[in-house]
């Protein structure tokens, strides 16, 4: 990975030598410094861009607010800080000493001083636009092509022009900060283009909507094999929601996830033969299977595993996916179940082991989720397909507030068992469930079949009508 970096490096590098104003750069310190009023005796985090977002670092405000953050760099360098659930984009070069004075209650009203204050402030101004845009979007995105093309376009001009302002009136201006502002501007555009559509559709309740070629247009601006740019976070998330555009119709169609069962193989495919560069292969690659693995696990690792090294070339990225994967050792096929229990409406103990000797298909969910309520008419249809097979539909609460359960159960209309367990490391932590809802599929013999088996929605009941002795 260090090889890999050092490449994009010295490849930015020779751009900037390539310029009008050379410049070049001392590896040394640079300083951020500050105090922040409502941030007392708090621990920040700050994250330097890079491809991989692994850098994190934190940070202790003093009991008076302050603070003081020193790193070594070689180049500059784009850094995220966050501060509760506010976030911060700031340059920092070597040599800089960086600092700022905010109120948490006013975070977007910062004032930079001391070195690139200049950027900084800039960036302040840029950060709080897109935000306030981008807050706009779902209510611009109910409009036709011609009327969001207009208002997209508009914001880009806008931030350009807030651009050349900053060039014309800094003599000195950093080339590699201006050049990196513009393809950060470019692929905001680009981002935008890409996701009108999915939200175009959505909330004009129209299918698998199709822009006109005249929109598509947009992308002969833009490049999606620029491994120059992975350090970008907006360059990552337009070839991110590139994919997701181009896979999106996926959902919509049955003999798709018939012919191509695993979604995550039908991502990896997508990306060897929508991308070139084997840097951007690479990239997304890693990102795919850091998500599969957050929420399913193993599942289908002996199909998606094969494809993911094809792909991925980055030794770290190889190395981080089989780390993760290593986690979930205890949760393949045919490892023994961890038994977890849970109380009925009338308040006996219900355990999964009480139902060996059957299959058990589990359905982790909670009454606030949405996701899972909308699986209740799928799971009803279930329970009615497989009375008096040798399986048991065991329905799962993990609400933090037991009575909202209670409330949900007496009200009828649920498929199976139900069950209240709340957060009990037993079932969530020893099953890994970072997000729900959650199937799981279990033996006769109490041992895992799947611990993040397919959906009612998803027609796993063609799987189960397809179990030995079911």
């Amino acid at each position: 990975m260090k090889n890999f970096l050092l490449g994009l490096s010295l490849i930015l590098l020779i751009v900037v030598a390539g310029c009008n104003n050379k410049v070049t750069y001392k590896a040394g310190p640079a300083t951020l410094a500050g105090s922040i009023v409502g941030a007392e005796n708090q621990q920040l985090f700050i994250r330097k861009e890079t491809i991989n977002q692994n850098e994190l670092d934190t940070i202790m405000v003093s009991l008076n607010g302050s603070f003081s953050y020193t790193t070594n760099l070689e180049k500059p360098e784009y850094f995220t800080l966050f501060v509760g659930r506010d976030q911060l984009v700031i340059y920092m070069k070597p040599g800089d000493t960086v600092s700022f004075a905010a109120d948490i209650q006013r975070f977007d009203e910062i004032k930079f001083s001391g070195s690139s204050s200049v950027y900084n402030d800039y960036l302040v101004k840029l950060t709080k636009g897109q935000g306030a845009y981008s807050a706009t979007l779902q209510n611009i995105f109910r409009f036709d092509e011609k009327t969001v093309s207009k208002s997209m376009d508009s914001v880009r001009l806008a931030q350009l022009a807030d651009l050349e302002v900053l060039e014309k009136n800094f003599s000195k201006t950093d080339p590699i900060f201006i050049q990196t502002e513009k393809n950060r501007i470019l692929y905001y555009w680009g981002v935008n283009h890409i996701l009108y559509p999915l939200y175009y559709g959505y909330l004009n309740q129209i299918e698998n909507y199709q822009p006109s070629p005249d929109f598509d247009s947009f992308m002969n601006e833009l490049n999606l094999n620029d491994s120059n740019l992975l350090t970008i976070p907006e360059y990552r998330q337009f070839i991110s929601n590139y994919l997701s555009s181009e896979v999106n119709s996926y959902f919509y169609s049955d003999s798709l996830q018939v012919s191509q069962p695993s979604f995550t193989a039908y991502q990896l495919n997508k990306v060897s033969a929508l991308f070139s560069d084997p840097s951007i292969k690479s990239y997304l690659a890693y990102r795919i299977l850091k998500d599969h693995v957050l929420y399913d696990g193993v599942k289908d690792y002996d199909i998606i595993l094969p494809i993911f090294e094809d792909l991925c070339k980055v030794e770290d990225f190889r190395a981080d996916i089989q780390n993760d994967l290593k986690a979930w050792e205890l949760l393949k096929k045919g490892m023994p179940a961890n038994d977890f229990a849970g109380v009925n409406i009338k308040g006996d103990s219900v355990r999964l082991s009480d139902f060996r000797g059957k299959y058990v298909y589990v359905d982790v969910w909670a009454t606030w989720c949405q996701p899972c309520l909308k699986e209740i008419p799928f799971l009803l249809e279930m329970d009615e397909a497989f009375k008096g097979k040798n399986i048991v539909f065991l329905g799962v609460s993990v609400d933090r507030d037991k009575e909202d359960w209670m409330s949900r159960v007496e009200q009828g209309g649920l498929a199976g068992l139900q069950v209240y367990v709340g957060l009990n490391e037993d079932l969530s932590g020893f099953y890994k469930i970072s997000g729900i809802p959650r199937f799981m599929l279990f033996d006769p013999d109490g041992n895992i079949l799947e611990v993040s088996a397919d959906r009612p929605s998803s027609g796993v009941s063609r799987k189960l009508m397809m179990l030995e002795g079911i």
